[in-house]
């Protein structure tokens, strides 16, 4: 069961969302909320009515007669609250379009769902999708942590899940460009809709949601500073899709970059750019991301959705090696790494909470450059041209 606070005819409701034997219920309660209430009051009174008619509501749900499908997305609703956006709207991504659709096909009740039946859609995704084990691995995730959630409840007597053998995960590699074609992508998406997320993807080696979230507040022409204080997430539900967030990923993403002249001269060529676009365009050039610096030449932002969908049609026009996009983080990284950065300094640009994440990923680039040093020295010392005679110290 989700509750939310809606507002209809100048009264303002909880409204309480939930399954019954696999139809969608919805109850609207009254509050005495003023209109304008504040974030606090609200939270209490959306809480205080959830409780209150969880107790009234639950007993009435048939736990023994629901598909096992309908129970995942009845305790992902119910977590809604509990877990981050993001966490959130990628299970619900999974269950509605994946998960649930495969059991419910099946006729799978949640009180009959068994290890057998779990190894069996793994399989199934495999054969039929080619999925990796890393993928079947977060599958594994969210059913295993709906049946323990459900365990809890006394939903469930066990957790089927909890014996499921899983295949060998392979470690993730992420591709980079060299300097090359680094330089030359650059130089392609000049003058384009995608030159701003890549780059500062190129830069500055930032995620998605904090180029979408990067706002011109955040970008000091006159101290040379840029600095990351928040991301753009999308919401769980409803419009707007998309909105700001003000903290990062983790303390660690809160950070400051010294930018340089030609850095400099970049962001105020786009913010030029934005000006005239919104004189140009008039009426019809969008407010609502006003503030922020990755915007269309409409003034709509440039979401991370679409970054990760434009950017491998950008390469395949250009006739560039294929990478994801999040592998310019990777390749920042490797620039830096190869240049002469440590791994400490890394940690920092990247927004790493810990050394062992920067390590993980980027250890072997740091030894392809020692290995690079270490020939270097070998050349100078080992070859004919290195032998002189001792002279006297």
């Amino acid at each position: 069961m989700t509750a939310s606070l809606q507002t209809k005819r100048d009264t303002v409701y909880v409204v309480l969302c939930w399954k019954q034997n696999g139809k969608s219920k919805q109850k609207w309660v009254k509050t005495n909320l003023p209109l304008k209430y504040g974030k606090k009051a609200g939270e209490e009174e959306r809480l205080r009515v959830f409780e209150e008619w969880k107790q009234k509501i639950e007993p009435a749900i048939n736990y023994d007669d629901m598909l096992f499908g309908d129970y995942l997305e009845l305790w992902c609703n119910g977590r809604k609250h509990c877990i981050a956006e993001t966490t959130y709207t990628e299970y619900m991504r999974m269950i509605k379009h994946t998960i649930a659709p495969y059991f419910n096909d099946r006729g799978i009740m949640l009180q009959e769902c068994a290890e057998t039946e779990i190894e069996g859609f793994y399989q199934y995704k495999r054969d039929t999708d080619g999925v990796s084990e890393n993928t079947i691995s977060h599958y594994q995730a969210c059913i295993y942590s709906a049946f323990k959630d459900g365990m809890r409840k006394k939903i469930v007597a066990s957790n089927p899940a909890e014996n499921v053998v899983l295949g060998k995960m392979i470690k993730f590699r992420g591709k980079y460009y060299n300097t090359r074609e680094t330089k030359d992508l650059l130089a392609v998406i000049s003058g384009t809709k995608m030159e701003i997320p890549i780059t500062l993807s190129c830069w500055f080696g930032l995620r998605r949601g904090e180029i979408s979230g990067l706002r011109w507040e955040d970008v000091d022409l006159e101290e040379g500073t840029l600095t990351i204080n928040g991301v753009v997430v999308q919401t769980k539900s409803g419009v707007p899709r998309f909105k700001y967030r003000e903290y990062p990923k983790s303390k660690a993403g809160v950070r400051m970059f010294c930018l340089g002249e030609p850095q400099i001269k970049m962001f105020k060529r786009w913010r030029v750019e934005q000006n005239k676009n919104r004189l140009m365009l008039g009426e019809t050039y969008s407010k609502d991301w006003d503030r922020f610096v990755c915007v269309g030449p409409d003034g709509r932002l440039i979401t991370p959705e679409y970054i990760s969908y434009t950017f491998p049609q950008v390469l395949k026009k250009n006739g560039f090696r294929k990478i994801r996009f999040h592998d310019l983080r990777h390749t920042n990284a490797s620039l830096l790494l190869s240049n002469g950065a440590s791994m400490q300094e890394v940690q920092w640009w990247l927004g790493h909470e810990s050394y062992s994440t920067t390590d993980e990923f980027y250890g072997g680039i740091q030894r392809e450059s020692k290995q690079h040093a270490s020939g270097i020295l070998q050349d100078v010392l080992l070859s004919e041209k290195g032998h002189t005679k001792a002279g006297p110290i």
